[in-house]
């Protein structure tokens, strides 16, 4: 845009000065009034810029777990967008690589997570083909394994599987209805 409006460096900074706002706008406080639009750009870069907070994303990646009644596709999502991030420079199989390792590893159920290493998935869509499946797969069996009369009734939910995603999702499924019903 500068260069089409054939802008000086005078037009340039005055420009960019105007155009900040925000947090972003408190960088003219540290830029001193001996600024020029390639120090500002620099402070920009340092402090908004991936570049220098890859390390930020590879933490938040690493520690990185599902949540409660999160679902996969949300999980695959969020964990694409951070190794992204983390890696900006990667090659798309780096990338991938990173990206399905992460995935398993943030599902935190030790069975969901054996299951899909042992099917060797290559690329994080494969892993996130594999995860959903299983979990289809389990959540179709427990309904027809209690309709048979095959289960404690009080405990409906059987395998380790079930039961721990009843209790992961138990406290905020409480916490939603007692905001709904008032009493919170």
């Amino acid at each position: 845009m500068a260069d089409y409006m054939k802008w000086d460096e005078s037009d340039r900074y005055h420009h960019l000065c105007a155009s900040l706002e925000g947090p972003a706008g408190q960088i003219l406080w540290d830029a001193g009034s001996n600024a020029t639009v390639t120090n500002i750009i620099a402070l920009l870069r340092t402090r908004f810029g991936n570049e220098l907070q890859a390390e930020r994303f590879r933490a938040e990646l690493r520690a990185r777990r599902r949540q409660p009644c999160e679902t996969l596709q949300q999980l695959y999502l969020d964990i694409s967008k951070l190794v992204a991030l983390a890696y900006p420079a990667a090659t798309p199989e780096l990338s991938s690589h990173v990206a399905k390792e992460a995935f398993i590893e943030a599902l935190e159920e030790p069975q969901l997570q054996l299951k899909v290493m042992e099917r060797e998935p290559k690329l994080v869509d494969d892993a996130l083909a594999i995860a959903t499946r299983l979990e289809a797969y389990e959540a179709s069996l427990a309904p027809r394994h209690y309709a048979r009369g095959g289960g404690d009734h009080k405990h409906k939910h059987k395998s380790p599987l079930m039961q721990w995603k009843v209790r992961r999702c138990l406290p905020r499924s409480r916490k939603m209805s007692l905001h709904s019903s008032g009493s919170v």
